[in-house]
């Protein structure tokens, strides 16, 4: 059995290849980034990815000498008429997913709230006990 064990560094889960639909949205961007467009003021955002999908991103652009900003750009500039006026599958989803975020927010203001008023009953029962 010792034989069997796998050295973690030989290891990698490895992504599944594109769809069609990954290779679309591709070639609508690719399409986006060479059209010069009318000049904009540009704001910095700053988000969390993951280390090692920043890396296999900068590293597949670097590859085809794009500038991962430009692509990330263009990817967000697709996706925002699609929030804006969604269709009926991805409007359901949406929803779905607005109704368990206003849970979870229930949920934490409710908890809160219990913690910050059993501290305030604690504080009392013990002045009680002090007199």
């Amino acid at each position: 059995m010792e034989n069997a064990q796998i050295a973690p560094e030989l290891f990698h889960l490895q992504p599944p290849p594109p769809g069609e639909i990954e290779e679309e949205m591709m070639l609508a961007i690719l399409n986006g980034i060479g059209i010069p467009g009318e000049r904009k003021p540009l704001q910095c955002v700053t988000f969390k990815q993951p280390l090692p999908e920043y890396f296999r991103l900068k590293e597949a652009c670097q590859s085809w000498r794009l500038q991962y900003s430009d692509v990330i750009r263009d990817v967000l500039r697709k996706l925002i008429p699609v929030l804006e006026s969604p269709n009926v599958a991805v409007r359901e989803h949406l929803e779905r997913h607005r109704e368990a975020e206003i849970e979870k927010d229930r949920l934490r203001k409710e908890s809160r709230r219990k913690r910050h008023h059993g501290s305030d009953v604690e504080a009392a029962l013990e002045a009680e006990m002090v007199l």
